[in-house]
């Protein structure tokens, strides 16, 4: 029960967050994303384009887009986000790719497991540890 509790208060500070970034900040850290979301992000963040107008020049559904835009901007407030993105140079090599796909990419786990030819079992003690250094991280941040 403890567990749940504090995962869902992390996930509300995380949605808050969120909502506290600028939109300067979020076109300098979609730099890090796949071409498809930065290009999102650029569009809205940058370009002022309305959700309405990038889901007409995509083709795709408006409430498609405005998930999509609410997941990266989740993604780029996240600790784990950050914190792949301040160490991944002090990273083992095979934590950094692990890092990348699931963190500052968005891939699923059973993704990064087969592109990084580990066992899920691997891919979630993995990302178990750079949580809990990402959340050591922010903590001490504030």
């Amino acid at each position: 029960m403890a567990l749940y509790q504090t995962q869902a208060t992390q996930q509300n500070l995380d949605r808050r967050t969120a909502a506290r970034l600028e939109p300067e900040q979020i076109v300098r850290l979609a730099q890090s994303l796949p071409a498809d979301d930065r290009l999102l992000l650029e569009r809205r963040f940058a370009d002022g384009l309305t959700v309405t107008e990038i889901a007409r020049r995509s083709r795709r559904s408006e409430t498609t887009i405005r998930k999509r835009i609410i997941r990266l901007t989740h993604r780029l407030a996240s600790p784990e986000f950050r914190f792949t993105l301040m160490h991944q140079d002090k990273m083992p090599k095979s934590m950094r790719r692990t890092a990348t796909l699931l963190f500052v990419q968005g891939r699923s786990m059973r993704e990064t497991a087969e592109l990084t030819r580990k066992t899920l079992h691997r891919i979630r003690c993995d990302r178990a540890t750079l949580q809990t250094l990402a959340r050591v991280q922010a903590v001490n941040e504030d």
